[in-house]
């Protein structure tokens, strides 16, 4: 006959504390980025950049926007000069668009549509949204 170790018999069904606490702490992460960090839509409204996330908002004169930069596919930042950048889901080709009237907007070619850009315009699901912006 087997003797059971000493100690509390573990509770069936519950994994390991520190695996629990790490899929609660990527949670609470990916939570934090993807409601108060990245923007699903931009706007340009009297010269005033409007940001959105789903549950913050942020407007930035168009002069102070220093430029652009391809984080990863589908994510893009505009830099704010003395600012936090703003993070941006860019999926589709309506962010080219975006990009070409900034430029247009501030009379500087400071905006750059990357190589990023043009590969995620032509990758599946690229066209689920409206775009950023309509001339």
């Amino acid at each position: 006959m087997m003797r059971s170790p000493a100690g509390p018999a573990p509770i069936r069904g519950s994994g390991p504390v520190a695996f629990t606490v790490l899929w609660v702490a990527a949670y609470l992460w990916n939570g934090y980025w993807f409601l108060l960090r990245i923007g699903f839509r931009v706007e340009v409204v009297d010269d005033v950049l409007e940001w959105r996330a789903p549950l913050a908002k942020r407007s930035v004169p168009i002069g102070e926007l220093s430029g652009n930069r391809s984080m990863w596919m589908g994510f893009e930042t505009l830099k704010v000069t003395g600012q936090r950048s703003l993070i941006v889901l860019s999926r589709d080709r309506g962010w080219i668009t975006f990009l070409e009237s900034l430029n247009r907007a501030t009379g500087s070619d400071t905006f750059h549509v990357s190589a990023l850009n043009r590969l995620m315009v032509r990758m599946p699901g690229s066209s689920w949204s409206d775009g950023y912006y309509e001339d």
